[in-house]
C-alpha cells in the first residue's frame, strides 16, 4: 500500500507539503517511536523539529516502527533519514550513525520496541529484495528508560540538541544538492526551472 503526504498508516502521520519538483521530493524524514515511552520518543522529537525549521521540500513522517510500514515509505525516495531510539547497551545519550545503503544496521540497536520486525529488520529486508533507496541514513540515540509514562532521560534530552542539528545540517545538504541537479537538468535541458 502506497502512502501519500497526506495520509497516515500504521501509526505514520503525514503533513500535507505544497508541490515541489519530484527529485527534491522525494527527501523523506522518518521519527520513530512512541511519544509516551520516554525515550522512546526521540524519533519523534527529531521529526518535529525538521517539520518546525525545514522547508517544505522534505516528507516527514511519524512512525510506529513496524518494518512493514516502513518499507512502504522508504521505497520510492532517494533519500531517508531514520531517527529513533536504540538500547545496544552503549552509554544513555550517545548518538549512532548509519550509512544503512552500505552498511548493516545492528539489530541489537533496536531491539524489538513492541514489533517483531521492527528497523534494522526492514532495512535488511529491503537490501535483500533490492528495495532501499539511493541513499539511507540511520541515526539512534541511545536512551535510558523506555517505559510507559516515562519522560525523556536526562542524557537522551542532552544529546537531543546535537542530534537535532546534525539532522537539519545533513537533510539541508541533501536537499540542496538534490534541488541543485534538478535545476541544473532543466537548465541543460533548455526548460525553464519550476
Amino acid at each position: 500500500m502506497a502512502v501519500s503526504p497526506e495520509s497516515t498508516v500504521n501509526g505514520a502521520n503525514t503533513r500535507t507539503r505544497p508541490r515541489v519538483p519530484d527529485r527534491v521530493q522525494r527527501i523523506l524524514t522518518i521519527g520513530v517511536g512512541r511519544a509516551d515511552h520516554g525515550d522512546e520518543s526521540v524519533g519523534l522529537h527529531v521529526a518535529r523539529a525538521v517539520r518546525a525549521r525545514w522547508p517544505e521540500a522534505v516528507r516527514i513522517f511519524e512512525h510506529s516502527g513496524e518494518g512493514a510500514a516502513l518499507m512502504q515509505l522508504w521505497a520510492p525516495g532517494d533519500g531517508v533519514f531514520l531517527f529513533g531510539a536504540s538500547r545496544s547497551g552503549a552509554p544513555a545519550g550517545t548518538l549512532h550513525r548509519f550509512e544503512a545503503t552500505v552498511e548493516e544496521v545492528p539489530r541489537r540497536f533496536f531491539r524489538s520496541f513492541g514489533h517483531p520486525f521492527g528497523i534494522a529488520e526492514a532495512i535488511e529486508a529491503a537490501r535483500r529484495i533490492g528495495r532501499l533507496p539511493a541513499r539511507m541514513v540511520v541515526y539512534s540515540l541511545e536512551g535510558a528508560s523506555f517505559n510507559e509514562g516515562d519522560d525523556l532521560s536526562t542524557p537522551a534530552r542532552r544529546a537531543l540538541q546535537e542530534l537535532t542539528s546534525r539532522a537539519l545540517a545533513e537533510i539541508r545538504s541533501l536537499a540542496e544538492r538534490a534541488l541543485f541537479e534538478h535545476l541544473s537538468t532543466k537548465a541543460r535541458n533548455g526548460a525553464p526551472a519550476k
